[in-house]
């Protein structure tokens, strides 16, 4: 064989590995661009179970927009009728923290201070209650500040502020913050 057809022939040996090594990293760049999220890599995002949208962190994740049912799971408190989240955020780390805003309608506000005197405790008028609520009436506030802690028995694991007043047009406002020690 002439010594021009080995080049070529070298040549396109060549640029078929090359083109080969190319297609393997994109397919491979492809997965991990599609499961990356999933599997904890550093900001990359992903759906959790409940629907809502997550990015991973170097210590844990985040998610904005949460869903009802993961607010529900991750305040292990179920939402009355007619409750809405306005805005909700949960991060975990080695602690977790969840922030969020909901509003009942008129109809099941009261329904929904029951619920929440039910699961977090007497709701105190007179509190200092967060900026979300500036034109409520009716505030109260939920906290374990406002709970004696035993001086034999450990300190709650689970701190939480619960803050609700009603907005002028009777509709109940819940801004919630639970965190873990």
């Amino acid at each position: 064989m002439p010594a021009p057809m080995k080049r070529i022939e070298r040549a396109l040996r060549i640029l078929i590995g090359l083109v080969g090594m190319a297609v393997i990293v994109a397919c491979l760049c492809g997965i991990i661009l599609l499961f990356g999220g999933r599997w904890g890599l550093p900001y990359f995002s992903f759906t959790s179970d409940n629907g809502s949208p997550c990015v991973n962190t170097w210590g844990g994740y985040s998610c904005s927009s949460l869903t009802t049912d993961d607010f529900e799971l991750y305040s292990q408190f179920e939402l009355p009728p007619g409750t809405t989240i306005r805005s909700a955020s949960y991060a975990a780390t080695s602690n977790y923290s969840l922030d969020a805003v909901l509003v009942t309608d008129k109809a099941h506000a009261a329904q929904a201070l029951k619920a929440l005197t039910t699961k977090y405790g007497t709701c105190r008028t007179g509190q200092q209650v967060p900026s979300q609520l500036s034109g409520a009436t009716k505030e109260c506030r939920m906290s374990t500040d406002d709970e004696p802690v035993a001086t034999d028995k450990a300190p709650p694991a689970i701190l939480y502020t619960v803050a609700t007043g009603l907005a002028k047009d009777g509709s109940r406002i819940t801004v919630v913050h639970i965190q873990s020690r």
